[in-house]
């Protein structure tokens, strides 16, 4: 059974999880895969926070949601997709399914950056301002030097980083609102989204 990218978007994660739980044979195996919280605190990824997400999780959250449903993690990948993602293999507490050496390390990498804890938390919307200080210093420059800078896309992630970076100063939560794929502007930052059309040949 697979399960990419959903369970942040699982109000009831723990009701969601035991369904699998349910339907899992005695000796298969699950995979949950979804964005890091330890690469999100890390790398300062606001940008990947929305209003759809119910949940952050990281491995150590995750390792008790799966525990609550009888079932285990017995190895993990972590995967470059998202900014940082994980990849679990589960299965249920009674399977034979041998644990890798993964899972300890990275139990105990996310315990060294006290992510069971609330001190690992802390200072992480100061972080976030200095990133909006900075990025708004680096357009300022461009600015005065006589650049253009321009983004190709409009994804969500670019959303985030656009509205927050328009907001006040005095705001200190990112904005959580979506922008169409295609559009007359980004909503909060009012930046134009055009289309390009391929040309024909």
């Amino acid at each position: 059974m697979v399960a990419n990218n959903v369970l942040a978007h699982a109000p009831e994660t723990r009701d969601f999880v035991a369904g699998f739980a349910e339907l899992l044979a005695p000796e298969g195996v699950a995979t949950f895969e979804f964005p890091h919280l330890l690469n999100l605190i890390e790398k300062v990824q606001f940008d990947t926070i929305y209003h759809e997400h119910f949940f952050y999780l990281s491995y150590l959250s995750a390792e008790r949601i799966m525990a609550a449903a009888g079932l285990r993690i017995f190895d993990v990948e972590e995967l470059p997709t998202h900014g940082g993602s994980l990849r679990l293999f589960v299965c249920h507490a009674s399977a034979h399914h041998p644990v890798s050496a993964r899972t300890a390390a990275l139990r105990q990498r996310e315990r060294d950056r006290a992510l069971d804890r609330v001190a690992g938390y802390e200072g992480f919307a100061a972080r976030v301002a200095e990133t909006k200080r900075a990025f708004l210093e680096y357009l300022a420059e461009a600015r005065r030097a006589g650049r253009k800078v321009a983004a190709y896309g409009a994804a969500a992630k670019g959303t985030r980083s656009s509205t927050y970076a328009a907001s006040p100063t005095r705001r200190s939560r990112p904005s959580t609102t979506s922008a169409p794929k295609a559009g007359p502007a980004h909503p909060g930052s009012h930046i134009p989204i055009l289309r390009r059309h391929a040309s024909r040949n």
